[in-house]
């Protein structure tokens, strides 16, 4: 599944809209890469969710006491939300 140049856009504002309270920009651009990757790979919609998803939360999910606290975690209902709307951005 080849994805256009707007698609691949607007999954990067995504992350970042979803991100930018939540993570400082070294780990935003790392979480991006993790799409952009997956996007390259021409992985279906769900694989790119889950590449960014499952590498968010091994690496910053943490609950909203810690993540308001430490720019570079953030609450797993975030990410839960940032997957499914990767989702649907990809279909």
């Amino acid at each position: 599944m080849a994805y256009t140049a707007q698609k691949k856009e607007q999954v990067k504002e995504l992350i970042e809209r979803y991100t930018n309270e939540y993570l400082e920009r070294y780990t935003q651009a790392d979480v991006i890469k993790k799409a952009e990757d997956a996007m390259e790979d021409n992985q279906s919609s769900i694989a790119v969710a889950d590449a960014v998803y499952d590498y968010m939360y091994t690496t910053n999910k943490a609950d909203i006491v810690i993540s308001t606290a430490v720019k570079q975690c953030i609450p797993a209902s975030v990410l839960f939300l940032l997957r499914q709307d990767i989702i649907k951005i990809l279909n």
